[in-house]
């Protein structure tokens, strides 16, 4: 019983530091008025390790009220097992953090073969996997490609696991448009050549249905959108995600 007050602290760190890395979720949509994924991960992390820092609190007082004969002895052996704790903290926090990120990875299949598929895409869905590469073009370089240049600077980026190079290749074209594999169908627009975001107006548009049809075609869209154009508007895309009608 003398022993108790030490056990229940190391108790209580312990399950608070096993709960944060296997049983608090970081995976959640970011919506407004929501934590972001980052900010729950940050928070994971400082919980983790506040949490090792309360379970070798433990082992410090349970240190500090174990007698010994010399009092040196009890003092140098107090310096080592505090010592020890910073360690072990650090230690400790980092491993559970490489625990519950590797736990995260066995359950996403990342490691584990994916099976292929055919992919079929219209011409909406396309302009928006042609702003998600671009997008992670833009957040890597803090600039939108080069319009002159802007396929070959994101086509590595289309490719998802559970595509073929080929089969995601397949979102670089206008199904629309495109008749033959040396046909695309979309253009960048000049205006966001090598620009970056937010010194653009929101409704800027960055990709659109265009009658060139070869590969990087760039233009305004205004002058250079498909020929003949639908009756309801040729489709585009804006620098903040937008699927608009021209």
């Amino acid at each position: 019983m003398k022993r108790l007050p030490e056990l229940a602290i190391m108790v209580a760190g312990l399950a608070t530091a096993l709960y944060f890395s296997f049983g608090y979720k970081v995976r959640v949509s970011d919506l407004a008025g929501e934590a972001t994924a980052d900010d729950r991960a940050l928070l994971r992390v400082w919980a983790i390790h506040l949490a090792a820092a309360v379970f070798f609190a433990g082992v410090v007082l349970w240190a500090f009220r174990t007698p010994h004969s010399k009092p040196e002895r009890r003092v140098r052996r107090l310096w080592l097992v505090g010592i020890a704790s910073l360690l072990g903290v650090f230690v400790m926090g980092a491993a559970l953090t490489v625990a519950d990120t590797a736990k995260a990875v066995a359950e996403s299949g990342f490691t584990e073969d994916v099976a292929k598929r055919d992919y079929r895409g219209d011409t909406e869905a396309n302009l928006k996997a042609l702003y998600v590469a671009a997008k992670l073009f833009h957040d890597s370089e803090e600039r939108f490609p080069k319009s002159s240049e802007w396929m070959d600077a994101i086509a590595s980026r289309i490719r998802t696991n559970d595509l073929t190079e080929e089969e995601a290749a397949k979102k670089l074209a206008n199904p629309d448009l495109a008749k033959a594999s040396n046909e695309y169908g979309f253009a960048m627009n000049d205006a966001a050549s090598e620009r970056f975001a937010d010194d653009l107006p929101a409704d800027t548009v960055l990709f659109f249905e265009s009658r060139d049809l070869a590969r990087n075609a760039h233009g305004d869209p205004a002058t250079d959108a498909r020929q003949p154009a639908r009756a309801e508007g040729d489709l585009a895309i804006t620098v903040k995600g937008t699927i608009v009608r021209l």
